[in-house]
């Protein structure tokens, strides 16, 4: 493909979420295509490396060269990668655009740069959806959804979730958040350039939602794409094989509402409240269980208990004492 229209988007895709909603599992699936390559780990470049993320120049200004050094240094990307010292390189080559480093880390993280599409899965970028189209004015984007409330019950058993929260509220915050930001981009960008796919319709039908996936990306399905789960490439560093080596595995329609074994009644009855219409929108029934819950907290008191633990943490910041929760976990709506 030309480097011209791979500088416009053509041939990239993006892949986000909410996270724990089957975004390594998609990612696996479509990087057993032979046609389609994903970018192994979660760059989080739209994030944590792009100039403009950062405050800074795009193209990166010589003046800016040592706060971009500070940032590149303080990467964990880069750093499990061992890309630090050639990025860095790179970067002070001469003034580079966002373009241009997230094609180099893309080409430098991908084996078969020959692909006819090339990915990337990071869920938080659903923050920095609008800036990924603003670059790339032709990249496609493939958002995947799962039932809330297994969204909640799998955040909230994840370490690196519960090191910031464990509120079921504002966990529970971050479905509606991504939900409106994909359906906004969807009607902004169109059919042909945004599509979303249920988790749960990938895991009881994967034949037919690869094949509509395929279809999106104008490429012909391939039946290795059902066998993800006998390739090498894992998808994610060993270091996140815990939470995600379900994706090793072949599909599971068990998976569907395990909520109900981690989740009290009113905690189920909470997430629904703050998932609204969407929930039964996007198909998804309301938990019987649930509605009989006899201590079901009503939206502003949770929202009041929730600002009230977060008072509480702010205090104990303030008079020195360790706070078991720093801030705001990575995509937590505000």
């Amino acid at each position: 493909m030309p480097e011209s229209a791979r500088a416009e988007g053509e041939g990239l895709l993006f892949i986000y979420g909410t996270g724990r909603c089957g975004t390594t599992l998609l990612q696996r699936m479509l990087d057993a295509h032979p046609r389609i390559r994903v970018v192994p780990p979660e760059t989080r470049f739209f994030l944590d490396l792009a100039p403009r993320a950062k405050g800074l120049s795009d193209p990166v200004a010589p003046g800016d060269l040592q706060s971009y050094d500070e940032i590149i240094a303080a990467n964990r990307f880069l750093a499990d990668a061992g890309l630090a010292d050639e990025y860095r390189a790179f970067v002070h080559e001469s003034p580079r655009s966002t373009r241009e480093l997230y094609e180099w880390l893309v080409r430098e993280t991908t084996s078969e740069s020959e692909a006819d599409w090339l990915g990337e899965k990071t869920p938080q970028h659903w923050r920095k959806v609008d800036a990924i189209a603003e670059c790339y004015p032709k990249a496609r984007f493939i958002h995947i959804y799962r039932d809330p409330r297994d969204v909640v019950a799998s955040l909230l058993r994840q370490t690196f979730w519960t090191e910031h929260t464990t509120s079921v509220y504002r966990t529970a915050k971050l479905w509606p958040s991504v939900m409106a930001t994909a359906e906004r981009l969807t009607e902004t960008l169109g059919p042909r350039r945004a599509i979303e796919i249920r988790y749960e319709t990938l895991a009881d039908e994967p034949g037919a939602t690869l094949e509509t996936l395929c279809a999106f990306l104008d490429a012909e399905f391939d039946e290795a794409m059902l066998r993800y789960n006998q390739t090498t490439n894992h998808g994610f560093p060993e270091a996140e094989m815990a939470g995600k080596a379900g994706a090793l595995q072949p599909l599971q329609n068990t998976r569907h509402g395990r909520y109900a074994k981690f989740l009290r009644p009113d905690q189920i009855r909470l997430v629904e409240m703050i998932a609204g219409e969407r929930l039964r929108q996007r198909g998804y029934e309301t938990d019987p269980n649930a509605a009989k819950a006899r201590h079901s907290m009503s939206l502003p008191l949770a929202w009041v208990a929730d600002a009230s633990r977060k008072l509480k943490r702010s205090v104990r910041k303030r008079l020195g004492v360790a706070a078991a929760h720093p801030k705001t976990p990575p995509g937590t709506p505000r």
